[in-house]
């Protein structure tokens, strides 16, 4: 706990004299650039020179007004609201300051034994001042050994934890020994160089295997597609759906045909039934009229009604009732032919598409993306055997090196801690062995030998003469350890300081990018097809957004802003798969050139053209007006009947004598029970007359006939012309193509993403960049713990010189007495 105080209170004490995020070193680093060819200011490298390198840190120490070019051109909201300036020459003065105290009282701890053993004036034994100076002497030297016995510890502590910093898992806090981070950083950094070339060859595998399934599916679809679009080009298809509704109406009419033929002799044969009865009931009914109107006085009405009744007449001719043989032959025969271009269609398409499949094989065959993307699974490969497995290599010797080293370092600082400790010691037990001797011999009023008191005064300075120098070695260090945590661990280590850190890679990766995505770094066949956007923020991505779990393992790339890897325009754009869509294409071509259509077109063209003019000529000739007029007839005389049987009923109920009117009442009621009978056969006449009116529209049907024929004429002429038959395959293929290299570029755009996430993990990445940051940067970190040791040591050595001058002080007074 003690260690950790010391180290963070070091680092509080270093920020006093930066008290502001200003850039720190990066400013020396960097340096701002405008280039044309990228919008707006960047940062480049700063040529590290002598000549830069002196007024740069003249600049920083001896100044309180420093410039700040690289933290100056930083986003507003990257740089803190308020700028303050360092003040480390105050330190320095402060330093120098203390060192010349040091010196000074080094220098006096030297001169009063020389003067107290080479003088020979007499002891002044009644000089009560002398005696008041004594006690107050000793009394200050007491004071002051027992604050350094008592603060002793305090440097023992430092020591302790600038040994555990270098050697193994600190005492205080979580932050492992920079020897533990060696073995961290190493183990991780293996890890992570050998997951390289196999994670990146299997994840571009497996994204080969899901882009060339999806494009094989797409291709075989593909040439479908072009072999529908072809039929619908060559019209075969607008052929196939004319044929098929035409089939439909035909079907049609030759069922209406059927359907007259049938209700026709059933409707002839109820009107001539109906005739045969209504007659004699009509012939009677005018003969009771006729009586009637004798006996009756002189009515006009009677003469009227008898005058209807011989008006109504049952004309009907069956004869008119007909239907053309002709046209039943025509089109019977023209359903038979129909049906079979109907099968010789499906066969047409059923057989190209057999003919197809050998080409969708070659096709799925000949354009392979591994050919596209091989320099990519050779970049993997590559990076093992080149790079990974050589940087490996010299990990693993390395690695016991800098171990036996930081063992050797961590020994001698221990060694070196403990020495100055034992002198530390050494002069306190001096300091208080002849003090107490002193102070009990004056006690009792006597003085020991010269000799004795000479050596009290000279032991101390014996083991005090590296003083001076210590305390200039540990101003220099406790310097330099504040500016490496003010200038550097503060943008590493501090959450804020990686805001700014972050900000200025920005700006120089935005420069540094295009050069490392260029041919002079990558090479050409594979930077071609690379699409990496420039990452940002890479240390808040790698310190935080890198952090791993057991269930996740975040992606580097994803981590710093990379959502896309590759470049799926020029993927397609590539002169291999160019070229296999070529060959596919005249592939293509040939098959359906070689295509025999004859075999499977229609071969009753004369027979169907024939039956068109036949059928042209007969509709033209033919109508049903005269049997819809006949059989409208047969309605319209029920009709009348019954309106006239209507009339007759009304007028005998107004005759007096009813005897003479029940004939006509007798014939009346027959009459009406066989019209009665007959509303069937209405109902079948008018169904009749629907019939007929619609075979007088068979001129529609003509219509439809007619432009099938020149449909098939067109269809067989286009199929049989190989220069017909070629012209629309190139542009379906390019057009269909252009769709399918979408369909892929969409693919590739969307598994980029994936792919970026996937092909290389960043647990290892942050594991590494956290445990160097955390045993070098951090509050506990090897600096502070450093610069707190020798903190600890300057604040120490002062009061220890000023100890043994007071303690010579003391004893020059005793031997006064």
């Amino acid at each position: 706990m003690a260690g950790t105080l010391i180290a963070n209170n070091f680092g509080q004490f270093a920020a006093i004299f930066s008290p502001s995020f200003t850039g720190g070193a990066l400013n020396f680093v960097f340096q701002p650039t405008t280039i044309p060819e990228v919008n707006g200011t960047v940062l480049t490298l700063n040529e590290i020179t002598v000549e830069k390198i002196v007024p740069y840190v003249k600049s920083l120490l001896l100044t309180t007004k420093q410039e700040h070019p690289v933290f100056d051109v930083l986003p507003p909201d990257v740089k803190p609201d308020e700028v303050k300036n360092s003040t480390y020459i105050i330190e320095i003065i402060l330093l120098g300051v203390a060192f010349l105290l040091t010196l000074g009282m080094w220098i006096g701890t030297l001169v009063i034994p020389c003067i107290f053993c080479c003088s020979k004036k007499k002891r002044d034994s009644n000089g009560s001042s002398s005696k008041g100076c004594l006690i107050a002497m000793g009394v200050v030297t007491g004071v002051l050994v027992i604050f350094l016995a008592l603060c002793l510890p305090l440097v023992y502590v430092s020591i302790s934890s600038l040994v555990a910093g270098i050697d193994g898992k600190a005492n205080e806090g979580e932050n492992s020994g920079l020897k533990n981070t060696v073995h961290v950083v190493v183990n991780q950094t293996t890890l992570f160089l050998k997951d390289i070339p196999t994670r990146g060859r299997k994840v571009t595998t497996d994204l080969l295997v899901y882009l060339q399934t999806d494009l094989t599916r797409s291709l075989s679809q593909l040439v479908k597609d072009i072999l529908k679009e072809l039929l619908i080009r060559y019209n075969v298809r607008t052929l196939i759906n004319e044929a098929t509704t035409l089939s439909t109406a035909v079907n049609g009419l030759q069922k209406l045909i059927d359907h007259v033929k049938n209700a026709k002799t059933e409707a002839v044969s109820g009107i001539t039934k109906l005739k045969d009865k209504m007659d004699p009931l009509q012939k009677k009914l005018q003969s009771d009229m006729t009586q009637l109107c004798k006996q009756v006085q002189p009515s006009p009405q009677c003469d009227d009604l008898l005058a209807k009744i011989g008006a109504v007449k049952f004309d009907f001719n069956d004869t008119q009732i007909a239907l053309s043989d002709e046209l039943i032959q025509i089109i019977s025969a023209f359903g038979s032919n129909l049906t079979d271009v109907l099968d010789k269609l499906a066969n047409l398409e059923m057989k190209l598409d057999e003919q197809i499949e050998g080409t969708i094989s070659q096709i799925e065959n000949s354009v392979n993306l591994t050919q596209q993307l091989q320099p990519m699974l050779q970049l993997w490969d590559n990076l093992g055997t080149e790079v990974s497995d050589p940087i490996v290599q010299q990990l693993n010797q390395m690695e016991p090196t800098v171990d036996e080293a930081l063992t050797t370092a961590a020994k001698f600082t221990k060694l070196g801690g403990f020495i100055v400790l034992v002198l530390f010691t050494i002069v306190l037990v001096i300091i208080l062995v002849f003090g107490i001797i002193t102070a009990i011999q004056a006690a009792r009023g006597s003085h020991g030998p010269k000799f004795c008191l000479c050596c009290g005064l000279i032991l101390p300075v014996v083991f005090c003469f590296l003083i001076p120098l210590l305390v200039l070695i540990c101003g220099i260090i406790v310097l330099l350890s504040g500016l490496i945590a003010n200038e550097g661990c503060r943008y590493v280590g501090n959450p804020s300081g990686v805001v700014v850190t972050d900000g200025i890679l920005n700006l120089y990766l935005r420069f540094l990018w295009p050069q490392l995505m260029s041919d002079k770094f990558v090479d050409p066949s594979i930077s071609v097809m690379l699409d990496i956007p420039v990452p940002e923020n890479v240390l808040d991505g790698i310190l935080v957004k890198c952090k791993s779990s057991e269930t996740l393992d975040p992606g580097l790339l994803s981590s710093l802003g990379v959502d896309h890897f590759l470049n799926a325009t020029a993927v397609t754009d590539q002169p291999e798969l160019q070229k296999a869509l070529k060959d596919a294409e005249e592939a293509l071509v040939k098959e359906i050139r070689n295509f025999d259509f004859t075999t499977v077109l229609p071969n009753n063209l004369d027979e169907i053209d024939k039956l068109i003019q036949d059928l042209e000529k007969i509709v033209g000739q033919t109508t049903y007006e005269s049997a819809i007029k006949e059989l409208e007839k047969v309605l319209e005389y029920s009709t009348s009947v019954n309106g006239l049987l209507d009339e007759l009923e009304e007028f005998i109920t107004k005759i007096p004598a009813p005897a003479s009117t029940n004939n006509i009442k007798a014939t009346i009621n027959d009459m009406r029970q066989v019209l009665s009978g007959a509303a069937g056969l209405n109902d079948k006449i008018m169904e009749l007359i629907n019939a007929f009116k619609a075979l007088q529209e068979t001129t529609q049907l003509l219509q439809t006939i007619q432009q099938f024929g020149q449909t098939l004429k067109e269809v067989v002429t286009k199929l049989k012309d190989k220069q017909q038959l070629e012209a629309p395959i190139r542009e379906v293929y390019n057009s269909g193509v252009k769709e399918t290299m979408d369909i892929l570029i969409g693919l590739l755009d969307q598994s980029s993403s994936g792919y970026a996430s996937d092909v290389l993990k960043c647990g290892n990445i942050n594991v590494i960049v956290t445990s160097v940051i955390g045993a070098t940067c951090a509050n506990n970190g090897l600096i502070n713990r450093f610069g707190g040791f020798f903190f600890m040591m300057l604040l120490y050595l002062c009061p220890l010189l000023l100890t043994v001058l007071f303690y010579q002080i003391f004893l020059k007074q005793s031997a006064k007495l």
